[in-house]
Parts: structure tokens; C-alpha cells; sequence
């Protein structure tokens, strides 16, 4: 498992509990959420202050980090990154109302969210082949790889859900940090 240490720095923990860290370069910025990248790495975003905006996506493996996406507004916020399918990485763009995808071509795709209700925060893979995501005003979204997004409203009005992930069998699991409460989805 990778821990991304907003000390500055991106952690292992190996399968018998063995706790590697790697200190990144000074100036870096405070890493944030992490992934599963290519050939055995990692992906993570990259704050550049202690919760700050994150227009960046960088690249960990063989003990060097390299930027592989800078994004291009300014008021871009990654918050949340995901291990999609067929090698892409997703991740939440809450400042832009926005899901992206980064193919393993290096191709950007952005998927603006309906209504634009702002404050997405986690994404997950879900059991049906889409992706799964949460919005802070009580919604909880997914999105197909053709960028179909669909939306349903939880049924707290200040459930503001945050953590999100595929649990067994067809699920999804969402934690509600305002309503102090976990929601389960089964999906068809």
C-alpha cells in the first residue's frame, strides 16, 4: 500500500508491515492523493502548500518523482485520484466541476459535471465499468469511459459525502461526513 505524506514525502508499506518512506525533492509541494501508476508506481497530485489549489500530477517510481500533467486553469483543484480502467487515471477537479481522465496515452479527456454544483471530491472504480464519484452538496455520481454522467441526490439534505469506494460484490460505499453516516449502493 502507498501513502501520500503531506510532510513531503510518499510512503510503502510493505505486505509485512514494513514502512518505507521517500522524501521528495524540497519545493515540491505536499502531496495529497495517491494511485496505483504505471510499471508498479504511483500517482499522486501535488499541492503546492498545505491545502492549496493542485493543478499538478506527478509521477512516482524507481525513487523519483517526475510531473507528468500540469493543468490548465488556474482555479483547477485536483482533490481526488483514482485507478480507472485500461490503464487511465481519473481524478476530481473540484474548483472546475469537472471529472478528468488521463489515458495511458497521455490524453486528457474532461467531463464537466451537470448543473455544475461544484465540490467534487472522491472517485473510486465501480463493479459496472464506470467510475464513481462523490459531490459535497449530497450527490453521488458516476461516470461511463464515453463520459456519460449520471447523478443521484442522497437522501440526507446535508449528507455532504466525501470518501468513496467499490465494496463486494456490486457495491458502493460512501461515507457521509455531514450526516455522520455510510451509505451503500448496490448497482445492477
Amino acid at each position: 500500500m502507498w501513502i501520500a505524506d503531506p510532510a513531503g514525502a510518499i510512503g510503502r508499506v510493505g505486505p509485512s508491515g514494513s514502512m518505507s518512506r521517500f522524501p521528495l525533492r524540497r519545493g515540491s509541494g505536499v502531496p495529497f492523493a495517491i494511485a496505483p501508476g504505471p510499471a508498479g508506481g504511483v500517482l499522486f497530485n501535488d499541492f503546492t502548500g498545505y491545502f492549496e489549489h493542485s493543478r499538478e500530477l506527478v509521477a512516482f517510481g524507481g525513487g523519483a518523482a517526475r510531473r507528468i500533467l500540469v493543468l490548465p486553469s488556474a482555479a483547477s483543484d485536483i482533490d481526488a485520484v483514482a485507478d480507472g480502467f485500461r490503464g487511465a487515471v481519473w481524478f476530481t477537479d473540484f474548483a472546475a466541476d469537472q471529472i478528468d481522465e488521463l489515458t495511458p496515452r497521455g490524453e486528457l479527456r474532461s467531463f464537466a459535471e451537470p448543473g455544475a454544483n461544484g465540490a467534487l471530491n472522491d472517485i473510486a472504480a465501480g463493479p459496472d465499468g464506470a467510475m464513481w464519484f462523490t459531490d459535497s452538496n449530497g450527490l453521488v455520481g458516476r461516470v461511463t469511459s464515453s463520459g456519460a454522467i449520471s447523478e443521484l441526490a442522497l437522501p440526507a439534505p446535508a449528507s455532504e459525502p466525501d470518501g468513496i469506494t467499490a465494496g463486494p460484490g456490486r457495491t458502493i460505499w460512501v461515507a457521509e461526513s455531514g450526516a455522520d453516516a455510510v451509505v451503500r449502493i448496490s448497482v445492477p
